[in-house]
């Protein structure tokens, strides 16, 4: 592992500058370069045919998250959500797959935590979860401003808000009413580890990684890094917390240069004395650890930055990143058990093995792939419109 010497924080430049395309690549990471779907191909094997992808997406920008700025976006769906109890038809670019929810307006975070899928709808303003293998539809939450990611406990539902004036937020299971921990402008991505639930913060200036107890009211959180750029995904693993970063871009319109740090879990780290896992990547988006292996997916950026693919490195860093799989349309989501590797890739979800070879196609055509999350016997992702679930591929 090394040090990475702090730059000084710089303003990002205006939006008004870029054009529209380019600002869509920089700011929407829902929006990929190559509209019409592409083949991708595993580094060490052959490639899996990727499907032409649907175009209608529309966002608003009233947040610097390079993900989709808090957008409520658009969707042809009525945002009535209904569960499937599994027993309907499958989808049918999906053999195998249950239809958990559907009609979200903007599926957006997803987490497991025992017979259950917690999951946000953005647009809605709602916190849900649903049992796995299907039933009954629970709303937790609802009048939430741009609620993001999810995670839960047996007694515990915590979410962010991702706005300007956002907030970390709990409530008691089932039904109990919520309360905020922590105020923070743009709260992110979330995991519960021990005691406490830590969270990423992606706003102008400055990104954070920070934590609060889940017990009680009133707890000061404890920033563990700051940073002078926007903190896009974390993964607590060991004595350590992992994120991937984004560096102002050099130019107006270029999509930003990132990093991959890893600092204490348990105590702060000075920015100066913050350690690397990887370098010069582009556009780093989620994040995700097993088997002393942290795993993650680039966006866009230049050929140098290993754009579009989905990398690893040994937890414990040094060596330089591995290079699992390239050419991806957009990917996004990222999750991992002890032997493959799962991601979202727009329209997609895909696995591989954690040393690499073929491309395995989990689903097709799912329209704007995001979170997405792993058991032990099934894979879980939710799209802009539906939350799904189908066994893991065989090995």
């Amino acid at each position: 592992m090394r040090r990475l010497l702090p730059s000084i924080p710089r303003q990002r430049s205006s939006l008004a500058l870029a054009s529209p395309l380019l600002l869509l690549g920089c700011f929407g990471d829902d929006l990929p370069t190559n509209l019409g779907g592409s083949g991708s191909t595993g580094v060490g094997g052959s490639s899996s045919t990727g499907l032409p992808t649907t175009t209608g997406e529309s966002t608003t920008t009233g947040a610097q998250d390079s993900t989709s700025s808090g957008s409520t976006g658009s969707s042809g769906s009525d945002g009535e959500s209904s569960s499937s109890t599994g027993m309907e038809p499958v989808d049918p670019n999906c053999p195998g797959c249950i239809t958990l929810v559907e009609g979200l307006e903007e599926g957006r975070g997803l987490s497991l935590h025992g017979d259950f899928v917690y999951f946000t709808d953005q647009a809605d303003g709602t916190v849900n979860r649903v049992p796995k293998g299907g039933g009954e539809l629970e709303e937790l939450a609802n009048l939430q401003m741009q609620p993001y990611d999810v995670v839960a406990n047996d007694d515990q539902v915590f979410w962010t808000t991702f706005v300007d004036g956002g907030s970390v937020w709990r409530a008691n299971l089932p039904s109990g009413p919520p309360i905020a921990l922590s105020a923070d402008g743009f709260p992110r991505m979330l995991q519960l580890h021990g005691d406490h639930v830590y969270w990423c913060a992606f706003d102008e200036i400055e990104g954070r990684v920070r934590r609060v107890s889940t017990a009680g009211i009133g707890n000061p959180p404890q920033t563990l890094v700051a940073v002078g750029s926007g903190v896009a995904d974390l993964v607590v693993y060991g004595s350590n917390v992992y994120f991937t970063v984004h560096e102002p871009p050099d130019m107006p319109g270029l999509a930003p240069p990132g990093v991959v740090y890893l600092a204490s879990a348990e105590v702060p780290t000075d920015v100066a004395d913050l350690e690397w896992v990887a370098l010069d990547q582009s556009e780093p988006w989620g994040i995700a650890a097993a088997a002393d292996t942290i795993f993650w997916v680039n966006g866009l950026g230049n050929p140098d930055d290993q754009p579009k693919s989905v990398l690893s490195s040994t937890a414990a860093g040094g060596g330089g990143p591995g290079l699992l799989a390239l050419d991806q349309t957009a990917p996004w989501g990222i999750a991992a058990d002890d032997s493959l590797v799962y991601w979202t890739d727009w329209t997609n979800v895909k696995a591989i093995p954690h040393a690499g070879g073929d491309e395995i196609m989990v689903a097709q055509m799912q329209y704007l792939a995001r979170s997405i999350a792993v058991d032990d016997t099934d894979v879980f992702w939710i799209t802009k419109e539906k939350v799904m679930q189908r066994p893991k591929p065989e090995r």
